[in-house]
């Protein structure tokens, strides 16, 4: 019979009162849980890593883990956009699974990266002997600027220069243009040792006050030529 805390253990032979034994000693687990509450429920797992294989790729990145197919999160720590047939790892945790790097690529790669992103450093290296930028709106600012190239190309639909003090040098330059205009709220000087102005239809030159000064002959050569 039970009194208490303790239970009383009647020795059969001796027929007296044995010490009382504490309650749920030599008792298991299943003993105190019966038909109730558990007393201990079991651990969440911890997260662990496993390699798989990118299947879908898109808004959502669906993986082979070993033949089970599951659906993960790109973090943000995977800068490689991932693609299907990627080689990827996955950390697999209790509330989701996030694809953290790409280990093998067999196609060309796709760095992205989230909508706002700012790169700091002391000193920014980029080496490719192709550089290609394609967006909407390109802004550069810098206390210093230098470009240094062989050739250099430029196309643009419509330009705007603005500059305090512009000084161009260059040991030949070549200007083309279907339509070109300059103006200049101040003085405009041009020097070169040799200076060619060619129209094929009309070359027109308009000022309040013209000085042409010529070292050596002056030469007007044209079908009509008319002065005043």
């Amino acid at each position: 019979m039970t009194s208490g805390h303790h239970h009383d253990i009647r020795d059969p032979q001796a027929g007296t009162v044995a010490a009382p034994v504490p309650r749920g000693a030599g008792l298991s687990l299943e003993d105190f849980i019966e038909d109730g509450p558990l007393l201990f429920p079991p651990s969440p797992p911890a997260p662990r890593l496993a390699e798989g294989t990118v299947g879908e790729a898109g808004d959502r990145v669906t993986c082979d883990m070993d033949g089970e197919e599951i659906t993960c999160r790109v973090a943000p720590s995977c800068l490689l956009a991932p693609q299907p047939g990627d080689r990827v790892l996955v950390c697999r945790t209790a509330a989701a699974s996030y694809l953290l790097a790409v280990l093998e690529r067999a196609g060309p790669a796709l760095l992205t990266l989230p909508e706002t992103t700012r790169i700091l450093g002391g000193r920014l290296t980029v080496s490719s002997d192709t550089l290609t930028v394609v967006n909407s709106e390109t802004l550069v600012r810098s206390a210093r600027l230098s470009i240094k190239g062989v050739l250099a190309k430029l196309d643009f639909t419509f330009l705007t220069l603005k500059a305090r003090e512009l000084v161009r040098l260059a040991t030949h330059f070549l200007s083309r243009s279907k339509a070109s205009r300059e103006e200049a709220t101040e003085a405009m000087k041009h020097s070169a040792p040799e200076l060619w102005l060619e129209a094929d239809e009309t070359l027109r030159a308009r000022a309040g006050a013209v000085d042409v000064k010529a070292e050596g002959a002056a030469k007007l050569d044209g079908a009509t030529v008319q002065l005043g």
